[in-house]
């Protein structure tokens, strides 16, 4: 069977989301943050909450790649829980950033909000998806 051309670009956006991820990980604003909550569990549970759903996304990219059907269900699961993430983050709001630096903050969540969603509406798409997952 052939695998559609969306499903294709959801698996490469999966990893890409993975790398991403990971690497939001060393930002100055990460690095500030750990910075200010040294040793804490909050710190601790930020570093092990990001690893996760990094090594999940790569993990529903790769199945996705792979036509594995437990790949769609993983990748709705983790775009939905992203979307609640980036919100949250938003709500906090930007802790000790400069005006660009909060322009960049808010940008960067409502990208990640927008790709989150795409995948949960394209993996809903009957004619596309669910034939071939």
């Amino acid at each position: 069977m052939q695998r559609p051309t969306g499903v294709t670009a959801i698996g490469i956006l999966g990893i890409v989301m993975s790398f991403w991820t990971a690497l939001s990980l060393f930002l100055p604003s990460t690095r500030m943050f750990f910075a200010s909550t040294p040793g804490t569990i909050v710190s601790f549970t930020v570093l092990v909450g990001a690893l996760l759903v990094a090594a999940l996304f790569a993990v529903a990219g790769v199945g996705i790649l792979r036509l594995k059907p437990w790949a769609r269900i993983l990748a709705l699961i983790i775009s939905a829980l992203y979307i609640l993430m980036s919100l949250a983050d938003m709500l906090s709001g930007p802790q000790a950033f400069s005006r660009s630096g909060a322009t960049f903050f808010y940008f960067g969540n409502l990208i990640e909000i927008a790709l989150s969603g795409l995948i949960i509406w394209y993996m809903f798409q009957p004619s596309q998806v669910l034939n071939v997952l």
